[in-house]
């Protein structure tokens, strides 16, 4: 304490005291309390903790639990206040901070709760207050569970007010506590806010109805205009969820399903996908088209998709806002419904379009069943056409006939392979498969956007694990006046991925129904030799790859490379020991017909250098080039460690 002299005012008299001392929160005790009469000077009173439960069960047995929350937050805030008075009268503190601070330390006097600061931002003269941290061992939530089961929300009413009432006395301005969990509905602790009214902005707006005094005629209005409102609200959920579940029964499309939304509650409505593209809209708005997408929220969007909760802006110059909420069909992430709101507590609205993003995924859901179960026929179909077994593809083409199929017009074939890109890395097993089957989901997508432009299918696949098998009909290719090149370099611009790479092998186009099976390996072989090479994402077709496709279907890539590595492994070493280029020149010598002086020329080196480069050669591989067999075998050596890429152009 600081020992100090002051002037006080009473009853128009100056009084002059001398020697006091300045009183800090931390010395506050019941003995001082005791000491200077307090409790009898400021008709003040200590309750049994139980007996102020028994009331506060009795209130809301009463009154009901709402109407109890806003008394109990009445009667803290009057405690608070008036103890916050009392304490300013009763003793002289060494700044308004410890007077502050005297109310969380009167909580721990009375026994009600022990009051823990986490974050304390205040600054008295500039009227800033912002304070969160925890209350231990709050009795009303103890005396909450004694007579009641947990409650939905956090239940310390009295604690909320009281705080509110004190600072609020202290900071000569409004300062509201909300408290975030609460160990009356079984969070581990309970935990408080305080801010001012300008720092809590509209959030807070809701909760301000709690602290105003009303008598009970004005609190009967309050209710009945909510009663009206939830049977509004109600009145309109049920239309909704009645004509939305009819829909969806009928098999109705999403432009059906949007126009029911707009109908019920007379809102614009547009459905996008997560890339924003367009699903289903209505809206007959003049001027709100430009604005009126999901794509105006993006960055808002994109930091709260995960959390499933609406993001609202407000647009300039308009009389109202726009509302967006996140789609989510089995934990995925699909798309967005958007509509407008006139205000932040348009409820109805916000239930409404709720239900319509619900009602959208399980439209998603049974368009993904229906073309699940096609997918599987097909898919099943085409494994055993694939397969390879030729006594039974008459019995497959008719099969493929009554699903609308023709496997005897010109075909592509195509192999695709989901892979990791790095094994080793802390991509967990879920969030992996998770990529594969986003992945699978965008590729399906891709083959499948044709189906309802030209109204037939002319692209079937089936689907296992990380790998899909894919056959094309050369006429879609023809209607869409493009390339299979053209065509197939669009998954890489639909389907970007960061942590797998996408292996493409597309074979040439089929000419009966017997050679599916053998251009689906040549395709597959296609991929294996990329993922060989080490090569990121890629696309090989099967047409580039000349007799070397032959070579494949004999062996694998790494039987190839063995072999090559085998037949020029001494001039690979001593290329390594001695920093030379022996195997680019025989490679060269082979590419210029085995032509000396071709050979130097192409290669910039003289005629002698070349011909003791020649001679050093054959002293390695212990034969001479001259003869045709061992020529044969050095050509076809050399030419498949050129395409594995162990051999560069230079």
């Amino acid at each position: 304490m600081v020992i100090t002299s002051y002037v006080i005012e009473k009853k128009d008299k100056i009084l002059i005291r001398g020697c006091e001392l300045l009183m800090k929160a931390n010395e506050l005790t019941l003995d001082l309390l005791m000491e200077k009469d307090i409790l009898n000077n400021y008709n003040m009173m200590i309750n049994s903790i139980d007996s102020w439960g028994i009331l506060r069960k009795d209130l809301i047995q009463t009154l009901g639990v709402e109407r109890a929350k806003r008394f109990l937050i009445r009667y803290g805030w009057n405690d608070g206040k008036n103890e916050a008075e009392m304490f300013k009268k009763a003793f002289i503190w060494d700044d308004d901070l410890e007077w502050l601070i005297a109310g969380s330390k009167m909580h721990a006097l009375a026994g009600r709760v022990i009051s823990y600061p986490e974050k304390f931002q205040v600054d008295m003269r500039a009227g800033k207050f912002n304070v969160s941290g925890y209350w231990i061992d709050s009795h009303e939530a103890e005396q909450h569970l004694t007579h009641f089961s947990p409650h939905s929300e956090p239940i310390c009413y009295y604690l909320r007010g009281y705080a509110s009432g004190y600072t609020s006395e202290c900071m000569g301005k409004t300062i509201i506590f909300k408290e975030e969990s609460c160990k009356g509905k079984l969070d581990s602790y309970c935990s408080y806010v305080g801010k001012t009214l300008e720092e809590w902005g509209d959030e807070i707006e809701d909760e301000l109805a709690l602290f105003e005094e009303a008598d009970l005629t004005d609190e009967l209005d309050q209710m009945y205009h909510r009663l009206e409102q939830q049977r509004n609200i109600l009145k309109i959920a049920s239309t909704l969820n009645r004509r939305l579940t009819e829909s969806l029964i009928e098999g109705e499309d999403l432009e059906r399903i949007a126009y029911i939304f707009t109908d019920v509650t007379t809102r614009p409505i547009i459905i996008e996908d997560r890339n924003f593209a367009l699903l289903a809209k209505r809206c007959d708005m003049p001027g709100l088209s430009d604005e009126f997408s999901a794509i105006t929220l993006k960055d808002d969007l994109m930091q709260k998709a995960d959390k499933q909760i609406p993001v609202i802006k407000v647009l300039p110059n308009k009389t109202f806002n726009l509302i967006s909420l996140p789609i989510y069909v089995n934990e995925e992430h699909f798309g967005y419904v958007t509509t407008i709101s006139y205000s932040n507590k348009e409820k109805v609205i916000m239930n409404a379009l709720e239900r319509m993003a619900e009602m959208t995924a399980l439209w998603i859901k049974r368009e993904r069943i229906a073309i699940e179960a096609e997918e599987k026929l097909s898919g099943r179909f085409l494994e055993e056409l694939l397969s390879g077994k030729k006594e039974e593809q008459q019995s497959l083409y008719e099969r493929f006939i009554r699903i609308g199929y023709d496997l005897t017009k010109p075909h592509y074939v195509m192999y695709i392979e989901i892979e990791q890109k790095d094994i080793e890395s802390d991509l967990n097993t879920e969030n992996a498969t998770k990529d594969v089957a986003m992945i699978k989901n965008s590729l399906v997508n891709y083959f499948n956007q044709d189906k309802k432009e030209f109204n037939q299918n002319y692209i079937l696949f089936s689907m296992k694990a990380n790998i899909l098998q894919v056959i094309i009909s050369k006429e879609l290719l023809e209607l869409k006046q493009m390339t299979i090149k053209h065509y197939t370099e669009g998954i890489f611009r639909l389907v970007p991925n960061q942590t797998h790479n996408i292996y493409v092998g597309v074979s040439d186009v089929t000419a009966t129904i017997h050679d599916f099976s053998d251009v689906m390996n040549e395709s597959k072989k296609a991929v294996e030799l990329a993922k060989f090479q080490q090569k990121e994402s890629t696309i090989t077709y099967t047409s580039e790859l000349g007799h070397m496709s032959l070579l494949l279907n004999a062996r694998n890539p790494e039987q190839l490379n063995q072999y090559a590595l085998d037949k020029l492994y001494p001039l690979i070493e001593y290329d390594e020991n001695y920093d030379s280029s022996l195997l680019y020149t025989l490679y060269s010598y082979s590419q210029n017909e085995f032509n000396l002086h071709k050979t130097a020329r192409n290669i910039h080196i003289s005629i002698s250098g070349m011909r003791y480069r020649i001679q050093k050669i054959e002293e390695l591989l212990g034969k001479e080039l001259t003869d045709s067999n061992f020529r044969f075998e050095i050509q076809l050596a050399l030419y498949t460690l050129y395409t594995l890429g162990k051999i560069k152009s230079k």
